[in-house]
C-alpha cells in the first residue's frame, strides 16, 4: 500500500510523516535522512548600492 501511495503522490519527507502520523522516529534518524549540503563554489559579494554596474564574485579554488 505504501509503495503504491508513494509512487502516485510523490510525497516529500514531511508529507510522509504527516500522512503516517503514528510513526515514531528519533531526531537522530530524521537528521540522518536529510541530504548533505553542497558547498557553494561562488558567491556574489558586491552590493548593487555601492557598485550598480558591477558584479563582484568570491570564488572557491
Amino acid at each position: 500500500v505504501y509503495t503504491t501511495w508513494k509512487e502516485f503522490n510523490k510525497p516529500t519527507f514531511l508529507e510522509v510523516l504527516e500522512e503516517f502520523s503514528s510513526l515514531e522516529l528519533s531526531a537522530a534518524f530524521l537528521l540522518s535522512q536529510l541530504p548533505l549540503l553542497k558547498p557553494r563554489l561562488y558567491s556574489v559579494s558586491s552590493s548593487p548600492d555601492l557598485h550598480p554596474q558591477e558584479v563582484h564574485l568570491t570564488v572557491a579554488v
